[in-house]
């Protein structure tokens, strides 16, 4: 009998195939167009809790949807480890690019970042928590361009997961 949490089990090993197949920029790829897509289907549309002029999330949806950080556990305890080179990913980051605290991070900007376009704004991804390591990663370049303090970001992440700014487009 397949357990409640196979799907989600399915999806992380899906990505860990094709990791090890094409490479860490075919995944970031193919994950974008999931965000996207799903992001057509739903519509315009803004999300977050506001504070001040950025938005944020208290906790990362698709890590708790996915139960990422008990998946990532038990894949690595099998030697499977779903790993990307976010290093790599990140090497010429751009404003408008992910804070890539793990790989879903790419598919939640993707399907956040068009959700904005087809409601007429820009969004920029100012820092996200990491779901294994908590460790914060900030989006320098987006910070900068939003014209915020890295350290005012860095409170937001006391409280949230993800720190995010719309602005008309």
């Amino acid at each position: 009998m397949i357990k409640e949490e196979t799907p989600a089990l399915s999806f992380i090993v899906g990505m860990i195939e094709l990791h090890n197949l094409f490479g860490s920029e075919s995944l970031y790829d193919w994950l974008k167009r999931i965000g996207e897509r799903i992001a057509e289907v739903e519509g315009k549309g803004i999300e977050g809790k506001k504070i001040n002029d950025v938005y944020y999330l208290p906790i990362c949806p698709l890590a708790a949807s996915y139960h990422f950080a008990s998946n990532y556990a038990e894949l690595s305890k099998s030697g499977e480890a779903p790993y990307a080179n976010l290093e790599e990913l990140q090497k010429e980051k751009k404003a408008e690019d992910a804070a890539l605290a793990s790989i879903l991070c790419v598919m939640h900007h993707a399907y956040r970042k068009k959700r904005a376009e087809l409601a007429d704004k820009r969004i920029f991804h100012l820092a996200a928590r990491s779901h294994l390591t908590t460790e914060p990663v900030f989006n320098e370049k987006a910070i900068e361009r939003c014209g915020k303090k890295k350290e005012e970001i860095e409170k937001i992440l006391d409280f949230g997961t993800c720190v995010f700014k719309y602005e008309p487009d």
